[in-house]
């Protein structure tokens, strides 16, 4: 039985080396000092970091999706929250077809997706902006805040609703000082995830987003079609570092939730 362990995780751990490793291809990349792909670099330098950092080309793109990936969070975590609020303990008949709905954009693609709002935000002017892309964005980041908040909501002790219903407190008042608290994070790990998939989506920037609202994903893919430079590779390690801070967020944030949850259980 010891063997076969040790043979399943030597095996694990060789296509987890596999899949991960051309990612940190990237960093050694990134620190190139010629403007053509080398490695290993001949000469170690800052200088796409700083190109990266100071020119206009790249710091405009940084910026628009950081407002766009805040605004989609927002919007994903008051969407995700009231659906997953709706939604829970509720037994009526249409609850599985509306479910599926809420769980739909994770299965279309994004392409069809995209061509869709395309059409429709075309009518109503929202092509070409970032309040119309971080829309779009948080249609597909909706889905990750349901998820997280219903999963909050499972460990929720309702008899707590009960205890400040009895104490005089209405339904709003206990919502926002009893239930809120102690489902925030799971609404806060949502609002990363939104964050992360709001950062990292290029289709549908592809098609809804306009000269003044390029994100990073879309200067990244013009970049690589046109000339590739290690620039590419500080991009990349820029994001990576960016995600894993966000996810090491999520897995703090619901090490907390599950914590709390403990401290707060009311017997029976």
């Amino acid at each position: 039985m010891r063997l076969w362990r040790t043979l399943f995780y030597t095996v694990c751990g060789v296509i987890l080396a596999f899949l991960v490793a051309p990612l940190f291809v990237a960093i050694p990349l990134s620190f190139s000092n010629v403007s053509y792909l080398q490695l290993p670099p001949e000469q170690w330098s800052w200088r796409w970091y700083q190109e990266l950092l100071s020119g206009r080309q790249w710091t405009g793109p940084i910026v628009t999706s950081i407002k766009v990936a805040a605004v989609c969070a927002v919007i994903s975590m008051v969407l995700g929250t009231l659906t997953a609020l709706g939604l829970d303990r509720s037994s009526w008949k249409g609850k599985d077809l509306l479910l599926g709905l809420v769980m739909s954009p994770l299965i279309v693609p994004a392409i069809i997706i995209s061509v869709a709002m395309y059409g429709m935000f075309a009518r109503t002017g929202l092509v070409g902006n970032m309040l119309g892309l971080a829309i779009a964005h948080s249609v597909i980041a909706t889905p990750l805040v349901f998820i997280n908040v219903s999963a909050a909501l499972q460990s929720f002790n309702h008899n707590l609703d009960q205890a400040a219903w009895s104490l005089g407190a209405n339904p709003l008042r206990a919502f926002f000082y009893v239930k809120l608290p102690l489902i925030s994070p799971g609404v806060a790990a949502g609002g990363a995830l939104a964050f992360a998939t709001s950062l990292d989506e290029v289709v549908l920037s592809l098609f809804l987003s306009g000269v003044r609202s390029r994100t990073l994903p879309m200067q990244l893919w013009d970049s690589i079609r046109t000339e590739i430079t290690p620039i590419i590779g500080a991009v990349a390690v820029l994001l990576m570092l960016t995600y894993a801070v966000l996810f090491s967020l999520v897995e703090g944030i619901q090490w907390w939730q599950n914590r709390k949850q403990q401290d707060t259980t009311l017997p029976g």
